[in-house]
Protein backbone atom coordinates (compact mmCIF):
# COMPACT_ATOMS: atom_id res chain seq x y z
CA UNK A 1 0.00 0.00 0.00
CA UNK A 2 1.29 3.45 -0.92
CA UNK A 3 2.35 5.51 2.10
CA UNK A 4 0.82 8.92 2.56
CA UNK A 5 2.93 12.04 2.92
CA UNK A 6 2.23 12.21 6.67
CA UNK A 7 3.08 8.51 7.05
CA UNK A 8 6.39 9.10 5.27
CA UNK A 9 7.20 11.97 7.65
CA UNK A 10 6.46 9.76 10.64
CA UNK A 11 8.58 6.94 9.22
CA UNK A 12 11.52 9.20 8.47
CA UNK A 13 11.33 10.85 11.90
CA UNK A 14 11.16 7.35 13.44
CA UNK A 15 14.38 6.42 11.64
CA UNK A 16 16.00 9.60 12.95
CA UNK A 17 14.88 8.74 16.48
CA UNK A 18 16.32 5.21 16.07
CA UNK A 19 19.66 6.69 15.02
CA UNK A 20 19.72 8.82 18.14
CA UNK A 21 18.82 5.78 20.29
CA UNK A 22 21.53 3.75 18.57
CA UNK A 23 24.04 6.50 19.29
CA UNK A 24 22.97 6.57 22.95
CA UNK A 25 23.19 2.75 23.19
CA UNK A 26 26.71 2.72 21.69
CA UNK A 27 27.81 5.40 24.14
CA UNK A 28 26.47 3.31 27.04
CA UNK A 29 28.19 0.21 25.65
CA UNK A 30 31.44 2.16 25.39
CA UNK A 31 31.11 3.33 28.97
CA UNK A 32 30.48 -0.21 30.23
CA UNK A 33 33.38 -1.68 28.27
CA UNK A 34 35.90 1.07 28.92
CA UNK A 35 39.13 0.06 30.72
CA UNK A 36 40.42 3.56 31.31
CA UNK A 37 39.27 7.14 31.00
CA UNK A 38 41.40 7.84 27.94
CA UNK A 39 39.97 5.00 25.87
CA UNK A 40 36.47 5.96 27.03
CA UNK A 41 36.96 9.54 25.90
CA UNK A 42 38.32 8.35 22.54
CA UNK A 43 35.41 5.92 21.99
CA UNK A 44 32.76 8.50 22.91
CA UNK A 45 34.41 11.07 20.65
CA UNK A 46 34.46 8.63 17.72
CA UNK A 47 30.81 7.64 18.28
CA UNK A 48 29.66 11.27 18.56
CA UNK A 49 31.57 12.36 15.45
CA UNK A 50 30.36 9.44 13.37
CA UNK A 51 26.71 9.77 14.38
CA UNK A 52 26.77 13.58 14.20
CA UNK A 53 27.93 13.33 10.58
CA UNK A 54 25.38 10.57 9.85
CA UNK A 55 22.51 12.51 11.45
CA UNK A 56 23.60 15.66 9.60
CA UNK A 57 23.45 13.85 6.26
CA UNK A 58 20.08 12.35 7.17
CA UNK A 59 18.64 15.76 8.08
CA UNK A 60 19.91 17.20 4.78
CA UNK A 61 18.16 14.32 3.03
CA UNK A 62 14.90 15.07 4.89
CA UNK A 63 15.11 18.77 4.07
CA UNK A 64 15.32 17.97 0.35
CA UNK A 65 13.18 14.83 0.14
CA UNK A 66 10.03 16.06 1.91
CA UNK A 67 9.57 19.25 -0.16
CA UNK A 68 10.29 17.22 -3.30
CA UNK A 69 7.53 14.72 -2.51
CA UNK A 70 5.13 17.52 -1.64
CA UNK A 71 5.96 19.35 -4.87
CA UNK A 72 5.35 16.17 -6.89
CA UNK A 73 1.85 15.90 -5.43
CA UNK A 74 1.21 19.58 -6.08
CA UNK A 75 2.28 19.20 -9.72
CA UNK A 76 -0.20 16.37 -10.26
CA UNK A 77 -2.95 18.49 -8.73
CA UNK A 78 -1.94 21.43 -10.92
CA UNK A 79 -2.11 19.18 -13.99
CA UNK A 80 -5.59 18.03 -12.96
CA UNK A 81 -6.82 21.58 -12.44
CA UNK A 82 -5.23 22.66 -15.75
CA UNK A 83 -7.21 19.94 -17.58
CA UNK A 84 -10.42 21.07 -15.88
CA UNK A 85 -9.73 24.72 -16.75
CA UNK A 86 -9.63 23.72 -20.44
CA UNK A 87 -13.22 22.53 -20.15
CA UNK A 88 -12.41 18.82 -20.02
CA UNK A 89 -14.87 17.45 -17.45
CA UNK A 90 -14.56 13.78 -18.48
CA UNK A 91 -11.26 13.18 -16.71
CA UNK A 92 -10.25 9.76 -15.41
CA UNK A 93 -10.13 10.68 -11.73
CA UNK A 94 -9.29 7.08 -10.75
CA UNK A 95 -5.90 7.34 -12.48
CA UNK A 96 -5.13 10.54 -10.61
CA UNK A 97 -6.09 8.91 -7.32
CA UNK A 98 -3.84 5.92 -8.06
CA UNK A 99 -0.82 8.18 -8.64
CA UNK A 100 -1.54 10.76 -5.97
CA UNK A 101 -0.56 10.87 -2.31
CA UNK A 102 -3.26 9.26 -0.13
CA UNK A 103 -3.55 12.49 1.87
CA UNK A 104 -4.91 14.16 -1.26
CA UNK A 105 -7.40 11.39 -2.08
CA UNK A 106 -10.38 13.10 -0.33
CA UNK A 107 -9.68 16.31 -2.26
CA UNK A 108 -9.42 14.52 -5.63
CA UNK A 109 -12.53 12.47 -4.87
CA UNK A 110 -14.41 15.70 -4.12
CA UNK A 111 -13.16 17.19 -7.41
CA UNK A 112 -14.37 14.05 -9.21
CA UNK A 113 -17.85 14.40 -7.69
CA UNK A 114 -17.89 18.07 -8.70
CA UNK A 115 -16.95 17.16 -12.29
CA UNK A 116 -19.76 14.60 -12.44
CA UNK A 117 -22.28 17.24 -11.38
CA UNK A 118 -20.90 19.75 -13.88
CA UNK A 119 -21.02 17.12 -16.63
CA UNK A 120 -24.64 16.26 -15.81
CA UNK A 121 -25.51 19.98 -15.78
CA UNK A 122 -23.80 20.49 -19.17
CA UNK A 123 -25.69 17.54 -20.65
CA UNK A 124 -28.98 18.88 -19.32
CA UNK A 125 -28.16 22.37 -20.60
CA UNK A 126 -27.19 21.04 -24.04
CA UNK A 127 -30.43 19.04 -24.22
CA UNK A 128 -32.45 22.12 -23.24
CA UNK A 129 -30.64 24.33 -25.78
CA UNK A 130 -31.26 21.74 -28.50
CA UNK A 131 -34.92 21.56 -27.54
CA UNK A 132 -35.32 25.34 -27.69
CA UNK A 133 -33.42 25.43 -30.99
CA UNK A 134 -35.81 22.88 -32.48
CA UNK A 135 -38.84 24.87 -31.30
CA UNK A 136 -37.50 28.08 -32.80
CA UNK A 137 -36.68 26.39 -36.11
CA UNK A 138 -40.15 24.83 -36.28
CA UNK A 139 -41.76 28.16 -35.45
CA UNK A 140 -39.78 29.95 -38.17
CA UNK A 141 -40.75 27.27 -40.70
CA UNK A 142 -44.42 27.88 -39.92
CA UNK A 143 -44.14 31.55 -40.88
CA UNK A 144 -45.67 32.55 -44.18
CA UNK A 145 -43.00 35.27 -44.49
CA UNK A 146 -39.56 34.41 -45.78
CA UNK A 147 -37.03 34.37 -42.95
CA UNK A 148 -33.26 34.75 -43.27
CA UNK A 149 -30.61 34.57 -40.55
CA UNK A 150 -27.15 35.71 -41.66
CA UNK A 151 -23.77 36.33 -40.08
CA UNK A 152 -21.99 39.68 -40.37
CA UNK A 153 -20.33 38.61 -43.65
CA UNK A 154 -23.70 38.02 -45.28
CA UNK A 155 -23.41 34.24 -45.19
CA UNK A 156 -26.77 32.52 -44.80
CA UNK A 157 -26.91 30.62 -41.52
CA UNK A 158 -30.59 29.70 -41.77
CA UNK A 159 -33.48 30.14 -44.18
CA UNK A 160 -36.98 28.90 -43.55
CA UNK A 161 -39.10 26.79 -45.87
CA UNK A 162 -40.94 29.82 -47.29
CA UNK A 163 -37.65 31.32 -48.49
CA UNK A 164 -36.49 27.96 -49.87
CA UNK A 165 -39.69 27.59 -51.90
CA UNK A 166 -39.31 31.10 -53.30
CA UNK A 167 -35.57 30.77 -54.01
CA UNK A 168 -34.68 27.12 -54.69
CA UNK A 169 -31.57 28.29 -56.56
CA UNK A 170 -29.99 29.72 -53.39
CA UNK A 171 -28.04 27.05 -51.46
CA UNK A 172 -27.24 26.97 -47.77
CA UNK A 173 -24.21 28.88 -46.47
CA UNK A 174 -23.90 31.08 -49.54
CA UNK A 175 -23.04 34.81 -49.39
CA UNK A 176 -26.22 36.69 -50.16
CA UNK A 177 -24.39 39.67 -51.67
CA UNK A 178 -22.68 37.42 -54.23
CA UNK A 179 -25.90 36.03 -55.70
CA UNK A 180 -27.01 37.43 -59.06
CA UNK A 181 -30.73 38.15 -58.85
CA UNK A 182 -32.48 38.98 -62.09
CA UNK A 183 -35.62 40.43 -60.54
CA UNK A 184 -35.03 44.12 -59.68
CA UNK A 185 -37.28 43.99 -56.63
CA UNK A 186 -35.57 40.90 -55.24
CA UNK A 187 -32.16 42.42 -55.99
CA UNK A 188 -33.11 45.62 -54.15
CA UNK A 189 -34.15 43.59 -51.10
CA UNK A 190 -30.91 41.60 -51.09
CA UNK A 191 -28.83 44.76 -51.57
CA UNK A 192 -30.63 46.36 -48.63
CA UNK A 193 -29.87 43.31 -46.47
CA UNK A 194 -26.17 43.46 -47.43
CA UNK A 195 -26.04 47.19 -46.72
CA UNK A 196 -27.76 46.75 -43.36
CA UNK A 197 -25.17 44.17 -42.35
CA UNK A 198 -22.30 46.44 -43.45
CA UNK A 199 -23.67 49.48 -41.65
CA UNK A 200 -25.04 47.62 -38.63
CA UNK A 201 -28.48 49.21 -39.02
CA UNK A 202 -31.94 47.73 -38.63
CA UNK A 203 -34.35 47.76 -41.55
CA UNK A 204 -37.92 48.97 -41.17
CA UNK A 205 -40.60 48.55 -43.86
CA UNK A 206 -38.33 48.69 -46.89
CA UNK A 207 -40.50 48.14 -49.94
CA UNK A 208 -39.65 47.09 -53.48
CA UNK A 209 -41.74 45.96 -56.46
CA UNK A 210 -40.97 42.90 -58.56
CA UNK A 211 -40.42 43.18 -62.31
CA UNK A 212 -43.93 41.97 -63.12
CA UNK A 213 -45.42 44.80 -61.01
CA UNK A 214 -47.73 42.29 -59.39
CA UNK A 215 -45.85 41.69 -56.14
CA UNK A 216 -44.63 44.14 -53.52
CA UNK A 217 -41.81 42.99 -51.25
CA UNK A 218 -41.69 44.33 -47.70
CA UNK A 219 -38.44 43.86 -45.77
CA UNK A 220 -37.90 44.17 -42.02
CA UNK A 221 -34.76 43.18 -40.19
CA UNK A 222 -32.84 43.50 -36.96
CA UNK A 223 -29.09 43.41 -36.41
CA UNK A 224 -27.77 40.86 -33.92
CA UNK A 225 -25.05 42.24 -31.65
CA UNK A 226 -22.47 40.58 -29.43
CA UNK A 227 -21.87 41.41 -25.76
CA UNK A 228 -19.72 44.40 -26.70
CA UNK A 229 -22.47 45.81 -28.88
CA UNK A 230 -20.71 45.09 -32.18
CA UNK A 231 -22.80 43.82 -35.12
CA UNK A 232 -22.60 40.05 -35.39
CA UNK A 233 -25.27 39.24 -37.98
CA UNK A 234 -28.92 39.84 -38.67
CA UNK A 235 -32.42 38.39 -38.85
CA UNK A 236 -34.63 39.46 -41.75
CA UNK A 237 -38.25 38.87 -42.75
CA UNK A 238 -39.52 39.34 -46.30
CA UNK A 239 -43.27 39.59 -46.81
CA UNK A 240 -44.88 39.43 -50.24
CA UNK A 241 -48.03 41.38 -50.99
CA UNK A 242 -50.21 41.08 -54.05
CA UNK A 243 -50.39 44.64 -55.38
CA UNK A 244 -53.84 44.19 -56.86
CA UNK A 245 -55.31 42.90 -53.60
CA UNK A 246 -53.50 45.39 -51.37
CA UNK A 247 -54.59 48.32 -53.50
Amino acid sequence: MKLSFIARIRLLLGILFLLILLQFALVLAGINGATNIFSLASDIQSIMLAFSFLIFLYIVFLINYLPFRLRQSEKRLEALIAEISKGDYKIDIASFIADEDPNFHPLITAIGEMLKRIDRFDDAKAAKVFEHHQRIMLLLNLLSQECLILNIDGEIIYMNDSFRRQHPEIPDNCIIGEKIIRDDGEAAVFDTISEALRQGNNVYDFKAVSNNNLTRLCLNGSIVRDRKGNPDGGVFLIEREDIGKSD
